[in-house]
């Protein structure tokens, strides 16, 4: 059985009054103890393609603090202005190949306001909302 995080905060608040901040939901889906089918077909490729085919995630590579950067949110609860998401579009390239990335662009573009830190949830959000 398969239980989700966002199903998982919804039980906790109205079972026993705990209230989860978006932080908390990450860490909990991100815990060895979530165990998000580690079995499933789409899991076990992208595991391999990583770990046994030696080809890197150049967006994780490059800005391995960023939080929050998401390329695809629930529509119809409109979960893009809350930046609630999932990564579904990865760039890989052979481990071989990674000393050859253009890297010189240096920065996350994050809207057009500035933030303390470009990498935080903060400026995720403007990112993926145009600022809100």
């Amino acid at each position: 059985n398969v239980l989700s995080v966002e199903v998982l905060t919804e039980l906790m608040s109205k079972i026993v009054n705990v209230s989860w901040d978006p932080k908390t939901q990450r860490d909990v889906a991100n815990s060895d103890e979530a165990n998000l089918n580690p079995d499933s077909p789409p899991y076990m490729w992208m595991k391999a393609l990583l770990e046994e085919d030696g080809m890197v995630d150049v967006f994780r590579h490059m800005y391995p603090e960023a939080e929050g950067r998401f390329t695809c949110w629930h529509q119809q609860k409109n979960r893009r202005y809350v930046n609630e998401g999932g990564r579904i579009d990865f760039t890989l390239v052979d481990r071989a190949l990674l000393d050859h990335v253009d890297t010189s662009s240096g920065s996350l573009r994050c809207g057009t306001k500035p933030h303390d830190d470009p990498f935080g949830e903060e400026a995720a959000l403007m990112a993926c909302t145009s600022n809100g």
